[in-house]
């Protein structure tokens, strides 16, 4: 596989301008897709990822990386099937991390700016079978939900360790506290 050229953040944003306006006003066909953690946690365990810096930063670095390997997982998926004009529905895919109704973030979004993410679909196929619709909801989507719960799975011994260091540190009967006396 040919490797994937991005474009430069000036020429993207160029590129994205004039797409913007040659879109029909009123439809937005721009793509974004949620992977949230929320459902994993419990209630107690997001009060407490919200209270420990260490854990909400383990949460941030997991769903930052599930997001970037998702990203590169659609630019395959679109160089492979060959849906490249001016390589702006492949650079524009981005992610970021999003609270949910916590202080901490507990979801990803990966989107794609372009106003015409939504209807790029291979040379001679319906225009029906877009590549947002079938391989990326239809085909990526899916394993990518997985492999948040895979991750989060990963997370759980840290966030097992934290709270046992709190309710040590909160009981008193923290490392070293009996050498300290």
């Amino acid at each position: 596989m040919a490797k994937i050229k991005i474009l430069g953040f000036e020429r993207q944003r160029e590129l994205l301008a004039i797409a913007r306006a040659r879109a029909t006003p009123g439809t937005d066909g721009s793509a974004t897709m949620r992977l949230s953690a929320r459902m994993l946690f419990s209630d107690a365990d997001l009060e407490f990822i919200e209270n420990n810096r260490t854990v909400a930063a383990a949460l941030n670095r997991t769903l930052s990386n599930l997001g970037k390997r998702f990203v590169e997982a659609i630019r395959k998926v679109i160089v492979r099937k060959d849906t490249i004009r001016t390589r702006l529905f492949l650079t524009g895919w981005k992610e970021r991390r999003v609270k949910e109704r916590s202080s901490v973030n507990t979801a990803v979004e990966v989107f794609n700016d372009t106003p015409y993410s939504l209807y790029v679909h291979p040379k001679g196929t319906p225009k029906s079978r877009t590549v947002f619709n079938v391989d990326i909801v239809g085909g990526l989507l899916p394993q990518f939900q997985v492999q948040l719960g895979e991750d989060i799975d990963r997370l759980r011994p840290t966030i097992a360790r934290a709270l046992k260091a709190d309710i040590l540190k909160r009981a008193g009967g923290g490392r070293g506290a009996r050498g300290r006396r």
